[in-house]
């Protein structure tokens, strides 16, 4: 397993977390990436929902703001 490594001022959350929220999956695929899809629906779909769709404000939901350290 994998462990991200996050980049000073960025937004951190889990897959755990992203998975938890059941409207999103969440697969680590290198020490620094996450891919996150929604579910029952593509990543076009996503996109073209914007900002106030249920996936982003899922991601939302679970992340905070990190500032290195």
């Amino acid at each position: 397993m994998y462990k991200s490594i996050p980049a000073v001022r960025s937004v951190v959350t889990t897959p755990k977390k992203i998975n938890s929220t059941k409207v999103l999956i969440a697969v680590q695929d290198s020490p620094t990436h996450v891919t996150v899809m929604p579910v029952g629906a593509t990543v076009q779909e996503w996109v073209e929902a914007g900002p106030n769709s249920i996936w982003t404000k899922a991601v939302q939901s679970v992340s905070v703001r990190w500032y290195g350290g």
